[in-house]
């Protein structure tokens, strides 16, 4: 009996240390050991973009704005660099980053306004990388006067502060609660910076270690692109890498999806070790980005644009699932030498409502599309 009781033990223990072995290898394993914890914090569900096919959306008259301006905006070419755009009541705001300014769209498509100038006075702009907006205000962020400035909705200055970043990604995004932004993590060990969305905007908190320590490379793999809803809740990517990590309202990992998608292929030949090394080189230079852009509803459905398509992740019972995959086309010409239908071109990317919108290095033109 003693015997019996002695081998279940140990058959026992086989089926428990098996079974754990089982688990952990269903997380992936990488060369870093940061990104090893991150992707053991929470479950990971497999996400396949090729699951359903790809719909192709060709732009039309309606889907194509900002083909008339106000005969005062004499300017002979509206956007330069569109780093970032946001749609706040009926106006929609691009930031510049090549001419440092903030130009407004009406909702009917018409150019109607410019807003600033490059310089380092009250409204003007010095390296220019993002604006956002929340029931109360617009703020916009340059990175070379590392500061944030805080406007009201007639984009009317209210005030100012110091914010410094080191990196890029989106480099500002805001609910009714919260700003969020790159932390200097040069200073301590948290990526992502959370501050107050109300005066005098404190800084109440950081959260997600950088993958790669500062002073280290490859530096871009802490590039990210972040969205946060209404609830608090924050979705987030490191733009080099094809997972998407879901965090609650504490900005706890709550959830991680891992993206596949046989087109990925290249960008996983190209990209180079996310182990940290000392020193730069050709093979770590350079990282390709899987995602461009993010959008986090306040239902929980997650808007995602790729190097190849543009996704819509629903949420059903905690679970999310494909649900969309859409081309946007157009058949502008916009790039000199080329026919027919191309990619629509996307420097930025914004959703309000059922509407997304995007812009263009290419061209003046804002693209905007209805979504389900």
């Amino acid at each position: 009996m003693l015997f019996t009781e002695k081998k279940a033990t140990i058959y026992l223990l086989v089926l428990f240390i098996t079974g754990c072995s089982f688990i952990s290898d269903k997380t992936p394993q990488t060369e870093n050991s940061v990104l090893n914890k991150l992707l053991q914090s929470a479950e990971i569900t497999t996400i396949n973009l090729d699951e359903i096919p790809v719909d192709t959306v060709l732009a039309q008259e309606e889907n194509t704005m900002g083909k008339t301006r106000l005969p005062s905006l004499t300017s002979p070419a509206t956007l330069d660099r569109p780093v970032d755009l946001a749609k706040i009541g009926d106006s929609l705001y691009v930031a510049d980053g090549g001419q440092q300014c903030i130009w407004v769209m009406d909702n009917q498509g018409k150019w109607i306004r410019r807003i600033g100038r490059t310089g380092n006075g009250p409204g003007e702009f010095s390296g220019l990388e993002g604006i956002d907006g929340n029931s109360d205000y617009i703020f916009t962020f340059d990175k070379n006067n590392a500061r944030i400035q805080v406007y009201d909705h007639q984009f009317n200055m209210k005030s100012s502060f110091e914010r410094a970043a080191i990196s890029s990604g989106r480099e500002i995004v805001v609910n009714d609660h919260a700003i969020y932004m790159l932390a200097d993590y040069t200073e301590q060990n948290n990526l992502i910076g959370k501050l107050k969305a109300t005066p005098p905007f404190d800084t109440i908190g950081s959260f997600l270690s950088p993958i790669i320590p500062y002073g280290r490379q490859p530096l871009a793999y802490n590039n990210y692109v972040i969205a946060a809803n209404n609830d608090n809740q924050v979705a987030m990517a490191f733009v080099g890498l094809p997972y998407l990590f879901i965090l609650d309202s504490n900005q706890q990992v709550d959830q991680i999806l891992y993206l596949e998608s046989s087109l990925w292929e290249e960008i996983k030949k190209e990209n180079p070790s996310v182990k940290p090394v000392e020193y730069a080189s050709r093979e770590n230079g350079r990282v390709v980005y899987y995602i461009l852009h993010l959008y986090l509803s306040d239902n929980g459905s997650i808007y995602l644009r790729t190097q190849d398509a543009f996704y819509i992740l629903g949420i059903e019972n905690g679970s999310y699932r494909l649900k969309e995959a859409i081309e946007f086309v157009t058949n502008e010409k916009i790039v000199p030498g080329r026919s027919g239908s191309i990619r629509v071109p996307s420097k930025s990317m914004y959703v309000k409502g059922d509407t997304i919108y995007f812009a263009s290095g290419f061209t003046e033109y804002i693209y905007r599309f209805p979504v389900r």
